[in-house]
């Protein structure tokens, strides 16, 4: 998670102090914000279903094969040469690859004619709840949504049940599946709200993440190795494929409502909160260490 962080700054510098002159910014062009909508496609009108589907149909095959085949052919490639043969089992990789690619497709057009359009819609539409409620009551309306928004994408997300279930077998039970999937998906909303109060408000992202994770390091400092790498990989879960598209067209949206440059920011918000929710969680559970392998070669 740092690492990227690091390359995209020094990306960032080297544009700024090499191209400095040749790019105009707009900070307010819907290009750097908006998602695109096979309906905004030219050729599509309102009432021509199949013409979407295509056009949604084909991105998502587009993505799917970028994403699947370069790495199915590494991984051949080691395999050949590397280990210098055939793989075993041909036909199962083969119907396995097949049945990747298939979902991978049905899922990306449910990202791109559903969650995205849901998220952008709902962003768009939250600072209307202003005008109903009142400015305070609106705010709470627009937060509450965002907060509810980040746990369920969270719980949606196929990694984080992975993650629990090796969680539970680490500590011997003592930290239940659930009990992860709870704290993780808490803090992502709690972070999220974090992110949506940094756009309403015009916060500064720099102190708001200063904070943040000295708490996460204050409590990384007192908790034991296992609960501590458990709870900073749990972080990851917000780069997932349902938490990231849902999150980005909420906060373009609400920043374009808000008037703000950019949405960005309610994702580096949400990656602090699992870590930080998952170390309390761990702490007033207590130690939840499994056996050490020095203990489990000793019994045996």
């Amino acid at each position: 998670s740092l690492l990227p962080v690091l390359t995209v700054w020094a990306l960032s510098y080297y544009v700024i102090f090499t191209k400095t002159g040749e790019y105009e910014a707009n900070p307010l062009c819907p290009a750097a914000i908006e998602i695109v909508n096979p309906t905004t496609l030219p050729g599509a009108d309102d009432d021509d279903g199949n013409f979407v589907m295509w056009c949604a149909f084909m991105k998502a095959a587009k993505s799917s094969c970028q994403a699947v085949f370069p790495l199915v052919g590494f991984l051949f490639l080691v395999q050949f040469i590397g280990i210098g043969g055939p793989p075993t089992n041909v036909r199962g990789l083969l119907a396995g690859l097949l049945a990747t690619l298939v979902g991978m497709i049905c899922f990306n057009i449910g990202l791109v004619l559903s969650l995205m359009p849901i998220g952008q819609a709902v962003g768009r539409d939250m600072p209307k709840a202003t005008e109903a409620y009142g400015a305070f009551f609106g705010d709470v309306v627009m937060l509450l949504f965002g907060f509810l928004a980040g746990v369920g994408s969270t719980l949606a997300e196929p990694a984080l049940s992975a993650l629990g279930d090796t969680v539970e077998a680490l500590t011997k039970g003592k930290f239940k599946k659930m009990s992860l999937i709870g704290a993780v998906a808490l803090g992502v909303g709690l972070g999220i709200t974090m992110g949506l109060c940094k756009i309403r408000y015009h916060l500064n992202l720099f102190w708001l993440l200063l904070t943040c994770y000295s708490f996460a390091f204050a409590l990384t400092v007192v908790s034991d190795e296992a609960m501590t790498c458990v709870a900073w990989d749990s972080a990851g879960v917000t780069t997932g494929p349902v938490t990231v598209p849902i999150v980005l067209a909420l906060g373009g949206a609400v920043a374009r409502s808000n008037h703000v440059a950019e949405g960005f920011g309610i994702l580096s918000c949400a990656s602090v909160g699992p870590i930080v929710c998952v170390l309390l969680a761990a702490k007033l559970r207590g130690p939840t260490t499994g056996a050490t392998p020095a203990a489990a070669a000793s019994n045996t």
